[in-house]
């Protein structure tokens, strides 16, 4: 953490010269660190106050997400920090716009709700589409006049149908990797169209003492399904092979077992309850054969 940092949250600081709002901010950020054993750091570039409104509604009840200035969010760890051990780990990663994720479940699950809870957003003058952006065909609500220069300047075809301007076919007017400009925000701006999405995701989360990257906590569940189904299936071959007894492997052992002895058996010419049925058809199969046999010698 920076001396500069560091002097902005000085134990020497006079109390009396911090406003009151600033007490209660922090006071109130101490009591969530108490309450919650995940805490989770996102990062809110991008992210306008009425989406991040719109997450916080998702995660109603799930986690609660916090945004206050970083010199409090600091100042509140440091007064926990005794209580969570590790917690300090976080203090080199409040940087820039950030917002606290707190919550008591599993940090695996935020991850994954808070990267399923995108909102629609706007495009931004300067931004790289992240994907194609198509406006589509029909009625744009909207009257003749100069907006036509401006949609046909995207590249949009448009026609005049019952007093209102329509476009004539569902258009591609930024491809993935292109550059928004001011004539792309303007016409998707008057279509009342948010061709992107944004959300929160965890950066960082203090969770059971450790600091854990937020890329670890994304998880591909069918793939993570197909290799936990691969693993048993080669614990389970490996316990048949080596007769190992679990509740599992038992049924799989005792059939084992059984067609094994039933062949022993057979070979033996060695008469059993359950082996006796196979030994009456091998005799008869063998006196068929013998039977055929004799018929051309």
């Amino acid at each position: 953490m920076s001396s500069a940092t560091l002097m902005q949250v000085s134990p020497h600081q006079r109390i009396h010269d911090v406003p009151q709002w600033k007490k209660e901010t922090v006071e109130q950020l101490i009591q969530l660190l108490k309450a919650h054993n995940v805490i989770g750091i996102a990062s809110l570039d991008g992210i306008s106050s009425s989406a991040l409104q719109e997450i916080r509604s998702a995660l109603r009840g799930t986690a609660v997400i916090k945004v206050a200035k970083n010199t409090l969010k600091i100042r509140a760890i440091q007064a926990v920090a005794d209580e969570k051990p590790g917690l300090e780990q976080v203090l080199d990663k409040i940087r820039g716009s950030i917002a606290f994720i707190l919550t008591n479940e599993n940090p695996f699950k935020i991850q994954k709700i808070l990267r399923e809870r995108t909102v629609p957003a706007e495009a931004k003058v300067g931004q790289i589409a992240p994907v194609d952006v198509v406006v589509p065909k029909g009625n744009t609500g909207l009257d003749p006049g100069p907006v036509i220069g401006e949609l046909n300047r995207v590249g949009i075809e448009t026609r005049i149908e019952n007093r209102k301007i329509h476009v004539a076919k569902d258009t591609v007017i930024l491809k993935a990797g292109d550059i928004v400009t001011e004539d792309h925000y303007i016409v998707l701006n008057r279509l009342g169209i948010k061709p992107f999405r944004v959300g929160l995701e965890i950066k960082y989360a203090y969770y059971d003492g450790e600091i854990l990257d937020g890329q670890a906590l994304i998880i591909d569940e069918e793939q993570t399904r197909q290799e936990i189904i691969a693993a048993y299936q080669r614990a389970f071959s490996l316990a048949i092979g080596i007769a190992y007894i679990t509740p599992q492997t038992l049924p799989a052992l005792i059939s084992k077992a059984v067609r094994e002895a039933n062949a022993v058996s057979i070979e033996a010419a060695f008469p059993t309850k359950d082996s006796i049925g196979l030994l009456m058809a091998k005799a008869t199969a063998q006196a068929k054969a013998i039977k055929e046999k004799s018929k051309f010698e």
